[in-house]
C-alpha cells in the first residue's frame, strides 16, 4: 500500500502548484504540489478502509503523504484513539498548512468540547512549536463562542512559546474573539507585551470582514491610547 500510495500521489503533482507552495510552505518535505481539496477526497476514501497502518508504513518523506496522514486523524471516530495517534502525529508537523488543514478535519471535537479543551491545555504546554500551534487553532475553529471566551483567555496566558507561527495563530484567534467580546480582546492587548500580537490582531481585525468600520477604528484608538 505505501509504495502505491506513493506512486499515485506522484503522479498527480503540479509543477506549477509545487512551485507557488515551496514559496509560501516552509518544510523539510518534498512538494509535490498537489492541492487540499484533491488531498480531502483522497484521505475520505481511505477512511473507508482500515487506514490506521499507514502510521506506521508510511516514510514520512513529502509534504501531501504528511498531509494525508494529518487529515486521516479526523475521520477517527474513538476519541481517545484519535488523540493517541493524534500526539504520535505531532513530531511530524513542520509548517503551518499541516498544523492547520489537521485541525479543520478534527470534527469530532465538536461532540466532545470538554474532552477538547482538555487536549488544547496539553497541546500547550508542549515545547514544541507546532504543537502548540495545534492547540491554537482548535480553539479557533471550535471555541470562538461566548461561553468560552474567558477560558481561550486563561489557556493563551499559558502559552510560553514565543515564535512567529505560534504569535500569528494567537493573533488569529484574538482577532475572531474580537467579534464575540471586543471589551476582553480590548483589554488582553492593552496589557500584552508582545507588541507583535498586539501589531498582528489590529490588522487581522482591520482585516476582517466581520467588524465594523467603528469597532475596528474604536480598537486603534484605544491600543494607541495605551501605548
Amino acid at each position: 500500500m505505501k509504495e502505491e500510495l506513493q506512486n499515485y500521489l506522484s503522479s498527480i503533482g503540479s509543477d506549477n502548484l509545487k512551485k507557488f507552495n515551496s514559496k509560501i510552505i516552509n518544510t523539510k518535505y518534498e512538494i509535490l504540489g498537489i492541492n487540499i481539496p484533491k488531498l480531502r477526497s483522497i484521505a475520505k476514501s481511505i477512511s473507508k478502509i482500515e487506514f490506521l497502518n499507514l502510521y506506521q508504513i508510511c516514510d514520512y518523506k513529502t509534504f501531501e503523504e504528511v498531509m494525508l496522514l494529518g487529515l486521516l486523524i479526523g475521520y477517527i471516530k474513538d476519541y481517545s484513539k484519535m488523540e493517541e495517534v493524534l500526539f504520535n502525529f505531532i513530531p511530524y508537523i513542520d509548517n503551518w498548512a499541516i498544523s492547520d488543514a489537521l485541525v479543520s478535519n478534527l470534527k469530532i471535537i465538536k461532540d466532545n468540547k470538554e474532552k477538547g479543551i482538555c487536549l488544547v491545555n496539553k497541546l500547550i504546554n508542549s515545547d514544541y512549536e507546532y504543537s502548540v500551534r495545534v492547540g491554537i487553532v482548535i480553539l479557533i475553529n471550535y471555541y470562538v463562542k461566548e461561553e468560552y471566551i474567558d477560558e481561550i483567555f486563561k489557556i493563551i496566558k499559558e502559552v510560553k512559546i514565543d515564535s512567529y507561527y505560534v504569535n500569528m495563530a494567537i493573533s488569529w484567534l484574538l482577532a475572531e474573539c474580537f467579534v464575540v467580546d471586543k471589551i476582553k480582546v480590548c483589554n488582553y492587548l492593552c496589557k500584552c507585551n508582545n507588541k507583535f500580537i498586539v501589531n498582528k490582531t489590529i490588522s487581522k481585525i482591520n482585516d476582517s470582514r466581520k467588524v465594523s468600520i467603528e469597532d475596528k477604528k474604536w480598537i486603534r484608538d484605544k491600543i494607541r491610547k495605551s501605548a
